[in-house]
């Protein structure tokens, strides 16, 4: 079973560290504006925030990510907006203080001077735009703002790109059985699993299309990259793992179907009233065939030689040729790979 280890943990604690390093350097920066005395400033701005930086990326990255940060992030927005707001008001607040404290001494922390106000008021502030920026970005998806704000595809840029289409097997069936508010409930959760997949692979959301969840990688190289081969196989191992939680609650396991491939698109801004970044071309439409002919072979997952390569297949699976297989629309078969269990199950049907 393939396990959310390894290359997510490095990226946390490396971001982690960076992020600790800036805020160091930033609360150093402000601590000599808001101190009489610069040089204590500085210290006391820089062990503040050695200690706020560290303190708030673990509750972002442990506790947010965790079972009860998952079930958190499911409260209306300003419900969590102000909750978060409190978490990163306290944590800062009590990082200024023990830095005041380490700075001018322990029997000076009661003090309420000008710095402890100044202090005060920067936490409020900073807690306030901080966790309104992150919830945004949760509601645009990652990158999407600062991509819109520094004009990025303004002009359409041409790109390669991978794509994951996934959709839940006999979702018709599923809906009926339960009814539109408890299939709600469920594509909710399984959105969720989906979006943990792509966030342990460096996936980005790309949208949501009824029961139907589009995951993209840009591509960098000239090889294939294993990433999107791991996410979909990290994703439905969450799902069967979650098995027994979807048969009690929604009367049966989910499973998913998939498409995989990597192609040309031209990404760009589109609308007016509504913006959005748009992906457009032979990539992401070839990619969107891959579930019909998924359906059709009888593979839960195909994917085309270009996204796929059977000599990097995630630990437990294989990737295996299927042969030219017609997709609606193309004028000429394609070859395609199956990604499946080193023991396979049974296919989706």
């Amino acid at each position: 079973m393939i396990a959310p280890t390894g290359a997510g943990r490095r990226r946390a604690l490396t971001l982690t560290v960076q992020i600790s390093a800036a805020a160091i350097f930033l609360g150093a920066l402000v601590g000599t504006v808001l101190s009489s005395d610069m040089l204590a400033g500085a210290m006391m701005g820089a062990i503040a925030s050695a200690i706020i930086a560290p303190t708030l990326c673990g509750f972002e990255m442990i506790v947010m990510e965790a079972a009860p940060g998952r079930a958190l992030r499911r409260l209306p927005f300003f419900a969590l907006f102000l909750l978060r707001t409190a978490v990163y008001l306290a944590v800062s607040y009590l990082g200024f203080v023990l830095g005041y404290a380490a700075t001018f001494g322990l029997w000076t922390w009661t003090t309420f001077d000008r710095t402890r106000v100044w202090s005060l008021a920067y936490s409020a502030l900073f807690s306030m735009a901080v966790n309104f920026v992150m919830l945004v970005r949760r509601l645009a998806g990652p990158g999407v703002i600062a991509r819109f704000v520094l004009g990025r595809y303004y002009r359409p840029r041409a790109e390669q790109r991978y794509f994951l289409f996934l959709d839940i097997v006999g979702s018709t069936a599923i809906a009926e059985a339960v009814g539109p508010a408890r299939f709600h409930e469920l594509l909710n959760q399984v959105m969720y699993d989906i979006a943990a997949g792509a966030a342990e692979t460096g996936g980005e959301i790309h949208k949501y299309v009824g029961d139907e969840a589009i995951v993209t990688w840009l591509a960098t190289g000239a090889g294939v990259d294993p990433r999107p081969a791991r996410c979909v196989a990290l994703i439905v191992e969450r799902l069967d793992a979650r098995a027994a939680y979807y048969a009690g609650r929604f009367g049966a396991p989910v499973r998913v179907r998939a498409g995989l491939h990597r192609g040309a698109v031209v990404t760009g801004e589109l609308g007016d009233q509504r913006q959005e970044i748009a992906m457009l071309g032979d990539g992401i439409n070839t990619a969107a065939r891959l579930v019909d002919a998924a359906r059709d072979s009888g593979q839960a997952i195909v994917a085309t030689p270009a996204a796929a390569d059977p000599a990097a297949a995630p630990a437990g699976w294989r990737i295996r040729p299927l042969g030219p297989v017609a997709l609606r629309g193309k004028a000429q078969a394609i070859e395609l790979l199956a990604i499946e269990r080193a023991s396979p199950t049974t296919a989706a049907r």
